[in-house]
């Protein structure tokens, strides 16, 4: 056997048992040092302070979300059809009632139950040069709900 590979293994299991022997005293969780008085005082380990707070058992939110809406698509009678195309910001102008959003997040414990709806109504009106029909009126009603249990 040579020098430099019974040296190379004395090295390598030295470091494997320092490495194995450094945890041992922070396993143990008490440490000792020595007092003026001649003795030797045990010191605890620290106490942990938790980062975090336990939340309240209820917590309740209420909310109003932003509202964004446009209107698109193909409406007709009688074989008749007209392309419809009303953007966001031309909506607000058509608007009959003011349009109603809210949202409800409850947590009791571990479970949650979250829900959120809105309701909004615009029309238009106007008139028809035509024997038949004189004028026209036009109103849409949407409205959407959504739950969610956890």
């Amino acid at each position: 056997m040579s020098q430099s590979s019974w040296m190379e293994r004395f090295i390598n299991h030295f470091l494997v048992v320092i490495f194995l022997a450094l945890p041992v005293p922070l396993l143990l969780g008490q440490t000792s040092v020595d007092d003026p008085k001649g003795g030797k005082e045990v010191v605890p380990p620290p106490v942990i302070q938790p980062w975090c707070e336990t939340p309240a058992p209820l917590e309740i939110r209420i909310g109003i979300p932003g509202w964004l809406s446009g209107i698109s698509g193909d409406t007709g009678v009688k074989g008749v059809v007209a392309n419809i195309d009303v953007p966001f910001h031309k909506i607000l102008d058509h608007l009959t009632h003011v349009p109603l959003s809210l949202s409800a997040d409850i947590r009791y414990q571990r479970w949650e139950f979250f829900g959120d709806g809105e309701y909004v109504e615009a029309g238009d009106s106007v008139s028809l040069p035509g024997l038949l029909f004189t004028n026209a009126n036009m109103h849409l009603k949407s409205g959407g709900l959504g739950a969610f249990v956890g």
